[in-house]
């Protein structure tokens, strides 16, 4: 072989290599990215509410978290994550996460899969083990790649000993609290552990 096809040769082989190192690079990027929701969506929400409860006696206040041990639903279409819970302000907040491919199912179940959504597709509610359903939540909204987020907050929790908490997903259309929900996710249950956070670490600078 002749030295210009050596080169020829070499330079092709070099291309490849680079394209399947882009094409691997670019993946594992998406696996990575994807695996965890921006920190945007997932910090403590600071509303009136829970500056007040603050501000009322700063050296009672606590913040709670707890991991679910199942923080997925079945269907593998909605996650839960940074579940916070402050005793002082009553107030469950959490993050919840879909897919793209969420809504397509939806449309899918509604029967028009080319049917047009509305901005806000989904109804969320709190329900304990004891039947109380809660409806008064604030919702912030993000979409990031291929997934939806809301950081929900829930109003007026209060959250006892042996009770759980489930969060319940309602095309918010179509809303039948005695049917199954479309989604539904443990947010809190007293029998796992719970992690007590240092407050000073979450306030937002105005609170410091």
């Amino acid at each position: 072989m002749s030295k210009a096809g050596k080169i020829v040769k070499i330079t092709v082989k070099t291309l490849l290599l680079g394209i399947s190192f882009c094409i691997y690079a670019f993946f594992i990027f998406r696996l990575c990215s994807t695996g965890e929701a921006p920190k945007s969506i997932t910090k403590i929400v600071w509303n009136e509410t829970a500056r007040e409860a603050y501000l009322a006696d700063p050296e009672s206040f606590c913040i709670y978290s707890q991991t679910p041990d199942t923080y997925i639903t079945n269907d593998g279409r909605f996650w839960i994550s940074d579940i916070i819970y402050l005793p002082q302000a009553k107030q469950l907040q959490m993050t919840i996460k879909y897919n793209d491919s969420t809504l397509k199912y939806l449309r899918e179940s509604l029967g028009d899969p080319a049917m047009v959504l509305p901005a806000e597709p989904f109804d969320y509610s709190l329900l304990s083990s004891a039947g109380v359903r809660l409806h008064e939540y604030s919702s912030d909204a993000l979409e990031y790649q291929n997934y939806n987020y809301r950081r929900l907050v829930f109003e007026n929790v209060v959250i006892e000993d042996k009770t759980s908490h489930y969060v319940d997903i309602y095309y918010v259309d179509s809303i039948n609290y005695s049917a199954i929900p479309y989604g539904s996710l443990l947010v809190w249950n007293t029998a796992l552990p719970v992690e007590t956070l240092h407050v000073s670490k979450y306030l937002p600078d105005d609170l410091k």
